[in-house]
Parts: C-alpha cells; structure tokens; sequence
C-alpha cells in the first residue's frame, strides 16, 4: 500500500528529470573551445534553465546508483527488481554501481 501510494510522487520525479534532459538533448551544446559569444552563453543557459527542477537532485539522481534510487523510494523487493531491471538492461553493471539511475531514465 506504501509503494502504490509512493508511485504518483515517483513517476512525477521522473517526468521533471527526463522533460529536462529531452528538451536539452535536442539542441548541440556550443564548442568551448571555439570561444563562444555571450549570446550563445546565454541561449545555452536559457534553454537548460528549468524553473522549479532542482539541479542539486538532478545531479544525485544522476550519479547514485538504481539501488540507492529504488530503495528511497519503496519498500517492496518484487517492485524494486522490477524496476532496476530499467537501470541494468543492455549494460554490464550491477544494480548498486553509480549512474545506472540514470540508464532508468534513459529507458
């Protein structure tokens, strides 16, 4: 009952990750090393700036591994396994190795 009542809240943090990283991932980031004008610094930050993400999170979310990310969020082994199957699928890690909470998102 705890996880269903968590799935909302989850599916809802997801969904603020990936309507960043879609939106970003659509456009080429500028060449540093070709020395960017400010207008191209400012149109890069105007386009990754989402109000209301916290980039703090994102960061962590990116960087901890599905395990870590699954048990924050629910209780139950079976949903768990379930889940971090996302996190694994087509890779050669483990559930507990960092940046596979991001191969979910990826999925």
């Amino acid at each position: 009952k705890k996880d269903a009542e968590q799935w909302g809240k989850y599916e809802e943090y997801l969904s603020r990750f990936c309507e960043f990283w879609d939106r970003n991932l659509e456009h080429l980031p500028y060449n540093y090393l070709s020395n960017p004008s400010l207008a191209d610094k400012i149109n890069f930050l105007q386009r990754a700036y989402q109000p209301g993400l916290d980039y703090f999170e994102f960061g962590k979310f990116v960087t901890s591994s599905v395990r870590e990310m699954l048990d924050n969020w629910f209780e139950s082994d079976i949903l768990k396994a379930t889940l971090a199957t996302d996190g694994i699928i087509g890779e050669n890690l483990s559930i507990g190795h960092p940046t596979t909470a991001y191969v979910l998102l990826h999925h």
